[in-house]
């Protein structure tokens, strides 16, 4: 059998020993003989890391390698579980950190637990937390390799690096190249204005070591001040959490003394919520409820997965939402604001702009290949169409702009590219007529008068139009506001005169 290097080193030794101590002889006494015992493997070891919100407790730590970034593909290493004990060894986990690729990226994932100090204080409180979210850090194995043990925190700034990141390279394909370190250490900096390890300069690795009960003096000042709210999110796994983690960061504007959301990733359109206390918006990907009632501290509340929403409509009870994009129309539930879903889609080949009727019963959407189409949604789990006109040839390149309802819900009136200003009525929304028709060149947004006397329609050529709509049937150019390179006159509401310019097209029979 071929001896190990250092079992046949010990031997020797160990001989030698026994033999310089009389070993083997009837002279010595046995208590005179010194036994050497190897030492086991001089391996690196792991270190210990901390779960951190405040401590917790019994909580699950699972490890993954990404072995994709641009993709989001991690593959599952490890599970441990946090220790029980006081502040100076609760919350305790191996990080294999001895076991980990230096060059590699991971992601520690903390769920569930219950958090003992949860006001980070520095002790234990009387009543602990249960801990319902979830929190991660994504950091690279050299930078573990570099620490000791308890240096390594997963906390509520790891998770917000962790989103910052994901954001990055999930939503913004041209940015992906740059990879994960590049944005951890440029969201590092947005996050923290101090050196905490000392190395000379702000990256991840300053991040993984954030203490909250020590460091949050080191905050910059936006987090600093939404760091409560965010941990209370994560202790409370709020649909919006993680939205909020990524958009935590919102500046002040120096102008308006307001907050501000970054986007995840756009925001088309938005509607406030009568109180003016709640904001609904539509962007690439989620539909979003955002709190609003402190301008200076935005908030999501919940959000929902809402592909490609361009144009948004609220029902005059505000307990739905209708969303419109290229997969059509979206009917989004809005009983808990906290939980948003889609309860159906209904396929319109190219959605544009809605509008509600003030009983709430009847639709109406714009449709770029067809014109206008209207539906029931008495039902607000399944939309019927009940009727539709169309304007023209979609090879004409029609296109219908805004769309804009009479206060008693019997006219629509209808911005597209050739006619330019339509009044329908939809008396019958099964058989909407077409009774006016006024040309403009470029026509955009068409909104009406709180007296309905007045549609402004906004024409990319002529700047404002004012048009009269008091007569049923006709509609004429009381004013038109030009540009603002040249001051706008007062809209004259009198009686108009009709000029060439304004004159009404006369229907078709």
């Amino acid at each position: 059998m071929k001896l190990h290097p250092w079992a046949a080193a010990c031997t020797v030794i160990s001989i030698l020993l026994l033999h310089g101590c009389g070993g083997g002889g009837s002279s010595g006494s046995s208590d005179d003989v010194t036994e050497i015992v190897p030492p086991p493997a001089t391996a690196a070891e792991s270190i210990q890391g901390i779960a951190q919100l405040g401590i917790l407790t019994q909580a699950t730590v699972e490890i993954f390698k990404v072995t994709d970034a641009i993709n989001a593909r991690f593959e599952k290493l490890y599970t441990e579980t946090t220790s029980d004990g006081d502040m100076d060894s609760a919350g305790r986990f191996n990080t294999h950190s001895a076991e980990l690729e230096d060059e590699r990226f991971y992601v520690y994932q903390v769920s569930g637990g219950t958090d003992i100090d949860a006001d980070d204080n520095g002790t234990s409180d009387e009543v602990p937390v249960v801990n319902h979210g979830v929190l991660r850090a994504v950091v690279k194995g050299a930078w573990l390799k570099a620490m000791s043990s308890d240096m390594f925190r997963i906390t509520a700034v790891s998770e917000h690096l962790y989103q910052k990141c994901y954001n990055e390279i999930a939503y913004t394909p041209y940015r992906r190249t740059l990879g994960i370190e590049h944005w951890a250490t440029w969201e590092s900096n947005n996050t923290l204005g101090t050196d905490l390890n000392g190395d000379g300069v702000i990256d991840g690795r300053d991040v993984a070591v954030f203490d909250p009960v020590s460091d949050r003096e080191h905050l910059r000042t936006p987090i600093q001040n939404k760091y409560s709210l965010i941990v209370d999110d994560i202790h409370n796994r709020k649909d919006s959490y993680s939205v909020n983690l990524r958009n935590v960061l919102s500046a002040i504007s120096p102008l308006q003394q307001v907050d501000y959301l970054s986007n995840m990733p756009e925001a088309y359109e938005a509607v406030v919520s009568r109180d003016d206390k709640t904001l609904y918006k539509v962007g690439e990907d989620y539909f979003s409820v955002i709190d609003v009632s402190d301008p200076k501290a935005l908030r999501y509340i919940g959000v929902v997965a809402d592909e490609g929403g361009r144009n948004l409509a609220l029902s005059h009870d505000e307990k739905t939402a209708y969303s419109a994009s290229y997969r059509g129309l979206s009917v989004i539930d809005l009983s808990d604001r906290s939980a948003p879903r889609v309860v159906t889609t209904y396929p319109v080949d190219l959605a544009g702009e809605i509008v509600v009727s003030d009983d709430d019963r009847t639709l109406y959407i714009s449709d770029d290949r067809y014109g206008v189409k209207l539906f029931d949604v008495t039902d607000r789990t399944a939309p019927q169409p009940i009727g539709s006109y169309r304007f023209d040839d979609p090879a004409n390149n029609a296109r219908v702009i805004s769309l804009a309802l009479s206060a008693d819900n019997t006219l629509l009136y209808v911005t597209n590219t050739t006619k330019g200003l339509a009044v329908l009525d939809v008396s019958d929304p099964a058989n909407p007529t077409e009774i006016a028709v006024m040309a403009m060149t470029y026509p955009g947004k068409v909104v009406l008068s709180p007296d309905n006397r007045v549609a402004y329609v906004a024409d990319d050529v002529s700047g404002i139009k004012a048009v009269d709509i008091r007569t049923r049937g006709r509609c004429g150019c009381s004013q038109r506001l030009p540009s603002v390179r040249k001051r706008m006159p007062e809209v004259s509401r009198s009686p108009m005169t009709v000029k060439s310019f304004s004159r009404p097209v006369p229907v078709r029979e």
